[in-house]
């Protein structure tokens, strides 16, 4: 038996998990701005006995951006692409995935640090570094679970920093 969870963003969608008795997951991964007050609101307002309760306690899934490279150089570089990306909903100029590239030559600094407050929920660096901080998150948040997003521009990057940390992760 699957539970359905609800995903949301803000104390809204974390009051109507805890009073339907269901999972939460937080929207972290690009709604990081009241995701901490959203989990408080869960915990305190669950519902075990509510009509559609699926569970007995509260359970939460944090969001994390998720880049894994050999070297924390390799993944801040890698990181880069994820950056373009958001630099590209910010400014409503949506483009393909781009390849990793500096970041100042497409994002002037004001943009730039909108994007990186919009993505500062993440795990970016060697698998080591990595661990460390999805650990990090874990202890900060109370997190059941994560789910991680990993956008890279060369599946075989991608795929290679999912085998990095399910190495790293003991999988």
């Amino acid at each position: 038996e699957v539970p359905i969870w609800i995903l949301g963003s803000t104390a809204n969608g974390a009051r109507l998990a805890a009073q339907l008795g269901m999972p939460f997951s937080v929207a972290s991964h690009f709604a990081p701005f009241q995701y901490l007050h959203a989990l408080d609101v869960y915990r305190q307002h669950f519902d075990p006995d509510a009509e559609a309760a699926q569970i007995e306690q509260p359970r939460i899934m944090v969001g994390v951006n998720l880049v894994v490279a050999d070297t924390d150089a390799e993944a801040q570089r890698q990181f880069t692409t994820l950056q373009q990306m958001f630099l590209g909903v910010v400014t409503g100029q949506r483009k393909k995935i781009q390849p990793p590239r500096p970041i100042e030559e497409v994002a002037p600094d004001q943009l730039l640090s909108q994007v990186d407050q919009t993505l500062s929920i993440k795990a970016v660096g060697s698998p080591t570094t990595v661990v460390r901080q999805l650990e990090e998150i874990v202890a900060a948040t109370g997190a059941d679970e994560l789910i991680l997003t990993a956008y890279y521009y060369d599946p075989a990057d991608r795929l290679h920093a999912l085998e990095l940390l399910a190495e790293a992760w003991g999988l």
